[in-house]
């Protein structure tokens, strides 16, 4: 990994303010990224209970909600107390380790449904996918590194998989997604870059003031 590309993927230590702006911005939506997550499962596990075997349906949810709760619970536990630039650091350097490697869970686990009910069911697998990859780009949209690291953990798998199909409405479908969350991304990286730049805007207003009330 080039120098560019890792800091593209990490948290800058030397923007304190910025990352404790995103830390606090990003903490406001972690409930409901969770709960999307929790909410979408139990939709498809339920879809699927008549025909998966049990340990799809309830053993490898069951994972997952617990490691979703546990995820949730340890962000209201650090919005109750203060914390410090380096704290805020760690946190969001530690979503974006676990969104490598939930991203990967949740979609492994939606593939493995996939063929054991009929061509409804099917699509509900594709359609769990697709709405929870645009949930998750918006509710990361303060932590760009996360939104764009699940993006390609998830996303590419799941072309592949449905363009592999070879069903058309599953390849159009996995066509769409793609085009749809590279405009997303396109749109979040803008935000991104104008939320940055209104902190660092910030900062030197503060710094100026300073300065000033200094001299008078």
């Amino acid at each position: 990994m080039n120098q560019g590309l890792r800091a593209f993927f990490s948290i800058p230590v030397d923007k304190p303010e910025l990352a404790m702006a995103q830390f606090s911005a990003f903490s406001k939506q972690v409930p409901l990224l969770y709960l999307m997550l929790v909410a979408n499962t139990v939709a498809l596990s339920a879809t699927h209970f008549q025909t998966a075997p049990l340990y799809l349906t309830i053993g490898v949810p069951c994972i997952l909600y617990a490691v979703s709760i546990f995820r949730l619970v340890g962000w209201f536990s650090g919005r109750r107390r203060s914390v410090t630039a380096e704290q805020a650091i760690l946190r969001l350097r530690g979503t974006i380790r676990f969104a490598s490697i939930l991203g990967p869970a949740f979609t492994g686990w939606a593939f493995s449904l996939y063929g054991y009910g009929d061509a409804l069911q099917d699509a509900h697998v594709a359609f769990y996918m697709a709405i929870t990859i645009i949930g998750c780009i918006f509710c990361l949209m303060h932590l760009r590194a996360a939104a764009v690291l699940l993006v390609f953990v998830v996303l590419g798998p799941y072309v592949l998989f449905f363009a592999s199909t070879g069903i058309l409405v599953f390849q159009a479908i996995a066509i769409n997604i793609l085009l749809v969350s590279a405009a997303l991304l396109y749109i979040l990286n803008i935000y991104y870059n104008d939320f940055a730049q209104l902190i660092a805007s910030r900062k030197e207003l503060v710094v100026q003031q300073a300065e000033t009330q200094h001299l008078s």
